[in-house]
């Protein structure tokens, strides 16, 4: 549905729909980040600032985390 309404000229409503970030990728995609997902027999979830305080305990510094979908993604440099 997201697909169809970035067609038709609304990407704004578009961006409002659950998932939007897919609808521009191939079905493997998919398929790989959802068994990723929901595929797993042991699950652990961080908020940000646990995952924040990990990779500081780890010695990155300059952490980041993703502004835009994904949000899950950050990055860190190891000195």
């Amino acid at each position: 549905m997201a697909r169809f309404l970035f067609l038709t000229g609304f990407p704004r409503l578009a961006k409002k729909m659950p998932l939007s970030a897919y609808s521009n990728k191939p079905y493997f995609i998919i398929r790989n980040d959802a068994l990723d997902r929901f595929g797993t027999r042991l699950e652990q979830r961080f908020s940000k600032d646990e995952i924040g305080k990990m990779m500081e305990n780890a010695g990155l510094t300059e952490i980041r985390f993703s502004l835009g979908v994904p949000y899950y993604h950050a990055v860190g440099k190891k000195l």
